[in-house]
């Protein structure tokens, strides 16, 4: 019985302990930052140097590859929203990121509201898009499409051989 009694309490301490533990797993910075604040300093401190370090990296890319930059956060947002509409007839982009040489494919959104302000496809985020291109081959709207963007904002678009393309930046 003794031993029962020491397993029932264990349990109900695990029991106590179990929301706490969720609490401070999603919520684990704040708690800490008040527990051990010169420590979460330091640590945030460091994460910060390297986010800064990353964007000074990506700034010399850019400045070093383009001399032209068509595209902010603002309107590659406006574009993607305005894409939302034309979902199922446009489906697919390819884009190319700033920094590599390969194409990559993704679907568009279907609602606006789940076009993020900051980031494209995580961990991509809108600075770093060279171009994206809607395929003619399986988005029977890009005509209309096109319309809308020359009606919406100013885009650097043209058609290629494989279908519509946005510009990010270019080389002039």
């Amino acid at each position: 019985a003794a031993s029962f009694n020491k397993l029932f309490n264990k349990d109900k301490l695990q029991l106590v302990f179990a929301p706490l533990s969720h609490i401070l797993f999603n919520h684990i910075l704040p708690v800490n930052r008040a527990l051990y604040p010169h420590r979460v300093r330091v640590m945030s401190d460091k994460i910060q140097a390297k986010i800064e370090k990353s964007w000074d990296r990506l700034d010399s890319v850019i400045s070093r590859k383009y001399s032209a930059s068509y595209m902010n956060n603002t309107k590659w947002v406006k574009l993607f929203k305005a894409a939302c509409p034309f979902y199922p007839e446009i489906q697919k982009m390819d884009y190319k990121l700033v920094y590599s040489d390969g194409i990559k494919s993704t679907g568009i959104e279907e609602y606006e509201e789940h076009i993020d302000d900051k980031w494209f496809i995580e961990p991509a985020i809108y600075k770093e898009i060279e171009w994206i291109e809607f395929p003619f081959e399986g988005n029977t709207k890009l005509v209309e499409f096109s319309e809308v963007l020359s009606r919406i904002g100013q885009f650097k678009m043209h058609n290629t051989s494989t279908g519509l393309r946005i510009i990010g930046y270019e080389k002039i």
